[in-house]
């Protein structure tokens, strides 16, 4: 079960595949021989200079698709920001803290509304590293409660038809979860010494 959904993840992430909850799985774009396929080889360690990297990454893709979304988004789009929202909100407030499915699929509403899909694909092929970090993000309890107020701004300037606003806030939450990083990087390095 768990290597089907990791298929139909990274099928989605390549715009092969929609998955729509209680509805299935349908097949998105057809494919044929002259699609190019670029996988990409990242560092797979929970140390902290891959997971900075990756985050350089990430700011990169997080601003511009925050700003995109906010120019190109449909009213529909916006509305499954919002409902991605209200999902990680509640699961952020039964849970006490964030939870990575809810999170992720809050992301995947912004790339999806970009109107690139290329975002979509780039951060689905960072899917495990992303995952596997949030399960043990280096020792700091309260990972991403910081970070966890840009959400909503960034879907208000989304929301507002601001791409600057969107683009800032975006900017806003990775620093926030660099912070942490580099928190949890200083906490255990302090451990190790002692």
């Amino acid at each position: 079960r768990n290597t089907v959904r990791e298929a139909l993840t990274r099928w989605e992430g390549l715009g092969l595949v929609e998955r729509r909850q209680g509805s299935g799985t349908y097949l998105k774009a057809a494919v044929s021989h002259d699609m190019l396929h670029m996988p990409l080889t990242l560092a797979g360690g929970n140390d902290f200079t891959s997971l900075m990297q990756t985050m350089e990454i990430r700011r990169a893709l997080e601003a511009e698709a925050a700003a995109l979304c906010a120019e190109r988004a449909s009213q529909a789009d916006i509305a499954e920001i919002a409902r991605k929202l209200d999902i990680m909100e509640q699961a952020f407030r039964t849970r006490d803290g964030m939870s990575s499915e809810e999170d992720w699929e809050f992301h995947q509403a912004i790339y999806r509304a970009s109107g690139n899909p290329l975002f979509e694909q780039i951060i689905a092929a960072m899917y495990e590293l992303f995952h596997r970090f949030w399960e043990h993000p280096l020792g700091v309890r309260d990972f991403g409660h910081a970070s966890f107020p840009y959400h909503r701004t960034i879907y208000e300037c989304i929301a507002a038809r601001d791409p600057q606003g969107a683009r800032a806030e975006a900017l806003k939450l990775i620093a926030t979860v660099e912070d942490d990083l580099k928190r949890g990087a200083a906490k255990l390095k302090l451990s190790s010494q002692t």
